[in-house]
């Protein structure tokens, strides 16, 4: 029996199952992953190891830090500090909300709760300057995005770990990073341009001198930040367990509420990412990526490998989760793929950064989380009718599509390939 083909159509259909329903996609590749382990007559044992246990210790301590962060508002207070240096220069705001992201993205807070963060923050600031929230929320997403995949992001681990874990020898960190930025930064510049950011010319809702200063509280969740920050980049302690201790001192230190800042952590995504893994380590053992990797091989070339693993990703993308459904599916693929290719002219790094960098651009869509969040907080401040919200869905999703066009045109001229 072909358990490789069996393995992959069970695989997809979970996806679709998890789409449809809106049953965590996790929590059903955890039970089907039994079923499909003893149809192939594999041990309870071996099913449970697919649980990836260190991945999941790095991104729980990672989340819960920010968690208490984004509990005493020091992350929002940072945000709305940044937003009121522009002043009378409102055009200058989307840039703003853009790096303000990257900044907060990159410290370690992550990608999913940055665009959670911005979404709300940017539709709210949208509403109040009256201006065209098809610019500001993708500005504020696409900011998360371009600082999300640093080494102390879940993301940039996620992708570390997917790497290590299927065969990918090089450092793939430095890359990912650079690769990823890059590519957010030109396509949000691209955006600010052909939306005529530029011309935008309304008053500034946020006052520097409404903002209170930052309490005791705050400024130790900021210190707390650096530590772990300091701790990963000079002395190579473990992001994870180096959060978990920065985690408890601040709750020992009494500045959040400790069950407000666990029920913080966005347990849906950790059980959509770990619980994904458990099916996708059988369909590895089945040979149902190798089956995979082999399809993607026939058809591509040196030239056309990185745009067309890219738009895959981010077609993908339109209608799962980055870091829950398409990285675990692709970067997996990666090693064989290049091994039946037998090419020397594409490197691993360079195609997880295009599978990475096109499925997060993706990620503006509606149908998304960030994107939904963006439309659903839009409509809820202005009150706007059925019509206005129909218009905004087709045009965030136009811009996702758009993103991914130029993400694929991105990886087709070697922009992938820059920090390989």
């Amino acid at each position: 029996m072909n358990f490789a083909v069996i393995s992959l159509i069970v695989f997809v259909c979970i996806l679709f199952v998890g789409y449809k329903s809106k049953i965590n996609t996790g929590l059903l590749s955890i039970a089907c992953a039994m079923i499909l382990g003893h149809f192939m007559d594999m041990a309870d044992k071996t099913i449970i190891a697919g649980f990836a246990t260190t991945l999941f210790v790095q991104l729980t301590g990672v989340m819960l830090l920010f968690s208490i962060a984004s509990e005493n508002n020091a992350l929002q207070l940072i945000a709305k500090r940044a937003v009121a240096t522009a002043g009378k220069r409102t055009y200058l705001i989307p840039l703003i909300v853009y790096f303000v992201a990257v900044f907060m993205a990159g410290i370690g807070c992550g990608c999913v709760p940055v665009m959670s963060l911005m979404a709300v923050f940017c539709a709210a600031l949208a509403a109040e300057m009256k201006v065209n929230p098809v610019l500001l929320i993708p500005m504020g997403l696409l900011g998360a995005q371009g600082g999300g995949t640093t080494p102390l992001t879940t993301t940039g681990i996620l992708g570390a770990t997917l790497a290590a874990e299927n065969g990918i020898t090089e450092y793939i960190g430095t890359g990912l990073m650079m690769g990823q930025f890059l590519c957010s930064t030109l396509f949000a510049v691209t955006l600010y341009i052909v939306l005529k950011g530029y011309k935008i010319k309304a008053d500034n809702p946020v006052n520097l001198s409404d903002i209170p200063k930052m309490s005791k509280k705050q400024k130790l969740s900021c210190v707390a930040i650096l530590g772990v920050a300091i701790c990963v980049l000079v002395f190579k302690f473990d992001v994870g367990l180096s959060s978990f201790v920065a985690s408890v001192i601040l709750l020992l230190l009494k500045t959040a509420d400790q069950k407000k800042a666990i029920a913080g952590i966005p347990w849906q995504t950790l059980l959509l990412v770990c619980g994904i893994n458990v099916l996708m380590n059988l369909v590895i053992i089945a040979g149902g990526i190798d089956l995979l990797a082999n399809s993607l091989a026939s058809i591509m070339t040196d030239r056309t490998t990185i745009p067309l693993i890219g738009a895959t990703a981010g077609i993908m993308s339109w209608f799962s989760s980055t870091s829950g459904v398409v990285m675990p599916t692709l970067i997996p693929t990666v090693a064989p793929l290049l091994a039946n290719m037998g090419t020397t002219q594409v490197t691993a790094t360079a195609m997880v950064t295009a599978i990475t960098a096109t499925a997060h651009t993706a990620g503006v869509s509606p149908i998304s989380s960030g994107g939904s969040m963006g439309l659903a907080s839009y409509c809820s401040q202005t009150g706007c009718g059925e019509e206005e919200e129909r218009k905004l869905f087709a045009d965030l999703f136009g811009v996702a599509i758009g993103g991914v066009i130029f993400c694929t045109i991105f990886g087709f001229l070697g922009g992938f390939s820059i920090f390989h």
